[in-house]
């Protein structure tokens, strides 16, 4: 009798341990973390996405933005500060800018990104984002443990996509909000990391939910309005004809 209770409490610990160990999987993780935003079901909706924003870059002194983005098609930013309007555009595998600020020109002509620019922006126009549908993708992911963001206790994934860029989610894992995210890209033949953190999460009209506070690297990008499914002309993401 004291065998089978010993036996029997073995038993219900690896159970639970089992169960443990079920939660902590990649694709537990990912579908909880899935779950969180409004679920795949309210991602697909999501097909386009009419941004507006500020861009703080002095105490007083925020610029205003405006991204359009079509998931799949394309993606354009317009920034405007003192009366010129810096323009950063995909289409498709191409990309383009206006930028009166770095070229000293009032009204210069339009001009294609670098390769490596245009690699570094593409996953913008991934629906979802690296964890939606990873595998269809061809994304592999893979959960390394657990780590601490800010007193907050998070699981981490790592995300090898397509392109060879390795990214590290780090997921809330009492919201299972993507409260950190780390990315390794190559620019300029050099390896460099960039970390983002998350925060402001609020629903959209669709109950599909997003980060409205994003700082990278400690510039802030705070989101005021953002409108889903709007109808956009494709020549809005087609660079123009130098003059």
């Amino acid at each position: 009798m004291i065998r089978m209770k010993k036996s029997l409490f073995t038993i219900i610990c690896l159970c639970l341990c089992s169960i443990a160990m079920r939660a902590q999987t990649a694709d537990d993780i990912i579908e909880k973390h899935l779950q969180a935003l409004g679920g795949k079901a309210k991602i697909a909706e999501v097909k386009t996405l009419l941004i507006d924003g500020t861009i703080p870059v002095a105490p007083g002194l925020d610029i205003p933005f405006k991204m359009s983005l079509a998931f799949g098609k394309g993606m354009r930013m317009e920034v405007e500060f003192q009366g010129k309007k810096q323009i950063v555009a995909l289409n498709g595998d191409m990309g383009w800018k206006i930028d009166p600020f770095s070229s000293g020109l009032s009204d210069p002509d339009p001009e294609p990104l670098p390769a490596d620019m245009v690699t570094e922006m593409k996953p913008q126009l991934d629906q979802g984002g690296d964890l939606y549908e990873y595998k269809a993708k061809g994304n592999k992911v893979e959960y390394v443990g657990k780590e601490d963001v800010e007193g907050t206790e998070c699981y981490k994934l790592k995300v090898t996509r397509t392109d060879g860029i390795t990214i590290f989610y780090l997921i809330d894992t009492e919201t299972n909000y993507d409260i950190k995210i780390i990315q390794k890209v190559k620019l300029d033949d050099k390896e460099t990391e960039s970390t983002s953190l998350k925060s402001d999460f609020r629903p959209l009209s669709n109950g599909y939910i997003m980060a409205f506070n994003v700082n990278n690297e400690g510039q802030i990008i705070q989101f005021t309005k953002a409108e889903i499914n709007p109808i956009f002309d494709a020549k809005l993401f087609e660079m123009p004809a130098k003059k």
